[in-house]
């Protein structure tokens, strides 16, 4: 089976202070990309499609992509406004992009596969693409779709606050609701506070988070379409609101149209929210180099 890994790469990385997909976590000065890679590949991958902005084509193709392009079939695509300007010339003064599901879109005419979605600065760890794997092996039906969630305590920084997305499951381990929500980290407790209500939930360690790591097949562009359409009619979206991947997925669910399964792994995940977190993070790949989870020179 032919499998497609999408990375979201068109981000600034603002609270990080520069451009988190393209900073060195290994000797070697390979990125959190490579590992990426590494581990999509190892679990059965044959393509990537990197999403990025067209100013940033040239080094991601002097960088990452001579370092796979040999191993991979590998995508540039770009995450603009442009070609939306004629129908909607309000955005040109627009500073924020216009949210994930506008970055996925990008990608849609190099996708043909069932393919997964990733952030660019995000550690998933191996299990995570494994449990993708499994997936597309065991599930038949294209309008089920697949979430890998990851217990609360792998995903917080010790540096201050992140905003993760709470999941909400049935018994039948589908997805009911995703709550958008700061959660600060405070010795061995968590405190979340949902972002737009401030309602305090309560949660674990074990409380499961999304990480944005998705499995789709190619039908999903279609009702994305209709949903960035949609988003574009209004005034007050196009000048302000994101188009969100979560609340996209929550929209066509209580619309009956998809399904979410739920697949759970402990990790590792690791991030650089913060411009602190960049030495844990070194220090985290160096253990799994040593534990021999990763070889010294991932391309050799």
């Amino acid at each position: 089976m032919k499998k497609t890994l999408v990375i979201l790469a068109a981000g600034m990385g603002s609270r990080f202070g520069g451009l988190k997909q393209m900073t060195p976590v290994d000797k070697n000065g390979d990125f959190i990309i490579d590992y990426s890679i590494y581990d999509a590949l190892r679990a059965g991958f044959d393509k990537v499609v990197f999403v990025i902005r067209k100013s940033m084509l040239e080094d991601f193709k002097n960088t990452i992509g001579k370092r796979i392009e040999d191993k991979i079939e590998v995508s540039y695509v770009f995450q603009e406004i442009d070609d939306l300007l004629d129908t909607y010339p309000d955005l040109e003064k627009r500073e924020k992009p216009l949210g994930t599901v506008h970055a996925l879109l990008a990608a849609k005419n190099e996708v043909n596969t069932p393919f997964i979605i990733i952030n660019a600065d995000d550690f998933y760890g191996k299990d995570a693409y494994l449990k993708a794997n499994d997936f597309f092996y065991a599930n038949n039906d294209e309008n089920i779709i697949n979430m890998v969630v990851y217990p609360i305590n792998q995903v917080c920084s010790d540096n201050g606050t992140v905003k993760r997305g709470i999941v909400f499951s049935n018994e039948e381990n589908y997805l009911e609701n995703i709550k958008e929500c700061v959660v600060e980290k405070n010795n061995d407790s968590y405190q979340a506070k949902e972002l737009y209500t401030e309602e305090e939930l309560v949660v674990d360690k074990d409380t499961s988070t999304s990480m944005n790591f998705f499995c789709f097949y190619p039908n999903i562009f279609n009702l994305l379409d209709q949903y960035m359409q949609e988003f574009l009619k209004s005034l007050e979206n196009r000048t302000s609101k994101e188009a969100l991947l979560p609340n996209a997925l929550l929209e066509f669910i209580k619309e009956g149209k998809i399904k979410a399964k739920i697949s759970k792994t402990t990790g590792p995940w690791i991030g650089m929210t913060y411009k602190e977190d960049q030495v844990i993070l070194e220090e985290k790949i160096a253990n799994l180099i040593t534990k021999g989870d990763y070889p010294e020179k991932l391309w050799d």
